[in-house]
């Protein structure tokens, strides 16, 4: 019995001692309150996720009733709560059911909203709701935008690709020109690119086109300087001469021009890298036609080779320049006629994004640059680096012949990438705005160049797949909507 008790009395001196009771009865409560805690986080989470869906809805719906070009409230409202409810998921509205509330003025457009949001672990506390409230407010006071859409047309863009360019670039023509066929402050141009443009074989005699072949471009290719010892009747003809000659048709397309010109203040820049107007007083200012050279034919070619030679239009993109318009259904139109061919020269492309938006030739649709009420916008895309291949073996281009040497020797595509990136630098001294988007592309360089191209680095988007290309047009068209608005 002694023994029985000494060993009791052991087990209560242990029990009394140990601290591991005392570690239990300090954390058991925290415990309940670190799992509050960690359910109020749970809760706000989800609360903030709806919140941000709903700031975003919002202001869809702001933009877009504050871009309409009339002060009717039914229609502005209207209007609102189609773009409310076109950007509110369904698990959203099934779940919260959020409504929008719009005020409409001749100043402003706000919009409310709210939702009762469900908490899980809150309930607890005795919170049932999480109550999330958002506004939104524009300005009405507008500006006009000018935007040149420059796409990429090269053959690498074929299938799946083009067709995904030419859902989102319709999507954001909708969406600028909201539910009108026209806008009376939104133009739009389209400017298909491959390794040259496509000006319209309607202007083959435009005064600022050289029909004469006398520029230097012109008489690279085609002028009194060529020599054909196996066809002498074709020495000193221009390159419409040489196409009539062998039954031809000119597509459109131009070369890039050479030499240097004067800018608007007199100091020289080179011809291909700025928007100098064309000049009567300079052959040079203007565009040589697109026509593949035939005296680079050795020995006595045949009829239906040289031929052959002039049917090539290898980077000469099929669709044609559309100048700045105001007519919905007309850019889209333009962009469904769009084909996949040829090589690629974004420098080309991105240029002539600039002559299109300036108000002197060869395009005057653009505003005068010195008007505060007008904004300029390109918006470039390409799904590849720029490519003519090498010297020894690359493809006519915009540029000529390699031999003509222009873009140097070695890989063509080195010279080309310094062409864009003077390029870019020059169109943004000149306030205008560029968004850049690479499309489904591994070049780190190229996406890069891209990057540096954009006025902003949040104007550069990386599109690795079609839904990705969408969003990005998606958040163009939205940044394009709050460019209308004064700050």
């Amino acid at each position: 019995m002694q023994k029985i008790f000494h060993n009791f009395k052991r087990l209560v001196n242990h029990f009394y001692k140990s601290e591991d009771g005392a570690v239990a009865m300090i954390y058991g409560p925290m415990t309940i309150v670190l799992l509050l805690a960690a359910g109020i986080s749970i809760d706000y989470v989800r609360g903030y996720l709806v919140k941000k869906e709903i700031a975003r809805a919002l202001d869809a719906a702001v933009l877009a009733a504050g871009s309409l070009p009339v002060t009717d409230e039914t229609a502005m409202k209207t209007l609102a709560k189609q773009y409310f409810d076109a950007n509110i998921s369904e698990t959203t509205k099934k779940n919260y059911d959020p409504q929008i509330v719009i005020v409409v003025d001749n100043e402003e457009v706000i919009a409310t909203s709210s939702a009762d949001v469900p908490t899980v672990l809150m309930r607890l506390a005795g919170h049932d709701t999480m109550e999330v409230n958002e506004k939104s407010v524009v300005g009405r006071t507008l500006v006009n935008i000018e935007v040149a859409l420059v796409l990429d047309n090269t053959g690498s863009m074929s299938g799946s690709k083009m067709s995904s360019l030419k859902t989102a670039a319709k999507t954001l023509v909708d969406t600028l020109y909201a539910t009108d066929g026209s806008s009376e402050y939104v133009e739009i141009a389209l400017i298909p690119f491959t390794g040259s443009v496509n000006i319209g074989s309607d202007n083959k005699f435009a005064s600022w086109v050289d029909s004469e072949s006398k520029s230097v471009a012109g008489q690279e290719d085609y002028g009194s300087s060529q020599t054909y010892p196996w066809k002498t009747s074709l020495n000193g003809k221009t390159a419409y001469e040489v196409l009539d000659e062998y039954d031809r048709s000119w597509l459109g397309c131009v070369r890039a021009r050479v030499g240097t010109g004067a800018k608007s203040d007199g100091s020289t820049v080179d011809l291909d890298l700025w928007d100098v107007p064309p000049s009567d007083s300079d052959v040079n200012t203007k565009w040589a036609p697109y026509v593949k050279p035939i005296h680079t034919l050795s020995g006595d070619p045949s009829n239906n080779k040289i031929k052959n030679v002039l049917k090539y239009n290898g980077t000469c993109p099929s669709a044609e320049i559309l100048p700045l318009t105001n007519e919905k259904d007309t850019v889209k139109n333009r962009v469904d006629s769009m084909n996949a061919s040829g090589y690629t020269s974004v420098p080309i492309g991105l240029i002539w994004g600039w002559r299109v938006l300036s108000s002197a030739a060869p395009y005057t649709e653009g505003d005068d640059e010195n008007n505060t009420e007008n904004r300029k916008v390109i918006v470039l895309l390409t799904d590849g680096q720029n490519h003519h291949g090498y010297y020894n073996n690359a493809i006519y281009s915009a540029y000529g012949m390699p031999s003509y040497n222009h873009l140097g020797t070695g890989w063509l595509g080195n010279q080309l990438d310094d062409k864009l990136e003077t390029i870019c630098t020059n169109v943004k001294s000149q306030d205008i705005l560029i968004y850049s988007i690479t499309f489904q592309l591994n070049d780190s360089n190229t996406q890069e160049l891209m990057r540096n191209c954009a006025t902003r680095e949040d104007m550069y988007f990386n599109s690795p797949d079609g839904s990705s290309l969408q969003e990005a047009f998606n958040q163009i068209a939205t940044g394009l909507q709050k460019l209308r608005l004064k700050e």
